[in-house]
């Protein structure tokens, strides 16, 4: 382990961020409360935590969204059966 303190971007204590604890020996840090996980030099690593999720789904939901803006035939060119 790094020695590094790393806290949890969604939770505070005393006006600061709440410092995360190191899964045993492992790369790996989660919050005690919210259980927002971290892995050491693993920027890819998807947290399961409540937080991590919503934004996803929204992000989700945007690109889907903006998606089909971008392929719905305008009304123009629609055919009248």
């Amino acid at each position: 382990m790094s020695g590094e303190v790393h806290h949890c971007p969604y939770c505070s204590v005393g006006g600061q961020y709440r410092p995360m604890k190191p899964l045993g020996q492992s790369k790996e840090y989660r919050c005690s409360v919210c259980g927002h996980t971290i892995v050491e030099n693993n920027p890819s690593h998807l947290c399961a935590c409540s937080h991590c999720k919503a934004t996803r789904e929204e992000s989700n939901a945007t690109w889907r969204r903006e998606r089909h803006a971008r392929l719905s035939v305008p009304d123009t060119l629609t055919r009248t059966l």
